[in-house]
Formats: structure tokens, C-alpha cells, sequence
């Protein structure tokens, strides 16, 4: 893979919005996990969009960093380089 493409997912990663909350609260990612009830592994495959949240995990995730993560999950996803 292009080097230019690692940099470019490697951003891209960074703009998840989940993992843009927990940095700013500056939170691991097991406390976030904990607080979602999920494991680690999850809230890693969430951010790294190998996984998109369910429904009921989506919800969740709504509960703890606000009613817009949904729309901006969905926007980032489109983003993926």
C-alpha cells in the first residue's frame, strides 16, 4: 500500500467521532468501553471502521457523546480514503 494511502486512513481514523470525543474527555479506550458496555476490541474495530455500531450500540453512543454522532459517523464513513 502507498504510503500516501497509510497517511491518508491514518487521518481518516483520527476524524472518528467516537475516538475524537474520548480524546477530548481523555478517556482510554476500556473506560470507553466500560461506559458502553462493549468490549475494547469493539470500541478499537468502531474506530478504525472495520465495524459499524448497531443500532442499540449506536444509541448508546448517542447517550454518551450527543444526539449528532450518529450523522457524523455516517459522514465519516463516507469519507474513508
Amino acid at each position: 500500500m502507498p504510503t500516501s494511502v497509510k497517511a491518508d486512513q491514518a487521518t481518516w481514523h483520527e476524524k472518528n467521532p467516537l475516538r475524537k470525543w474520548r480524546h477530548k474527555q481523555g478517556m482510554s479506550i476500556m473506560a470507553t468501553a466500560s461506559q458502553l458496555r462493549v468490549s475494547m476490541t469493539i470500541v478499537q474495530l468502531w474506530e478504525n471502521g472495520v465495524h459499524v455500531p448497531s443500532p442499540e450500540n449506536m444509541a448508546k453512543i448517542a447517550a454518551l457523546v450527543g444526539p449528532t454522532v450518529e450523522r457524523n459517523w455516517k459522514s465519516w464513513i463516507k469519507a474513508r480514503p
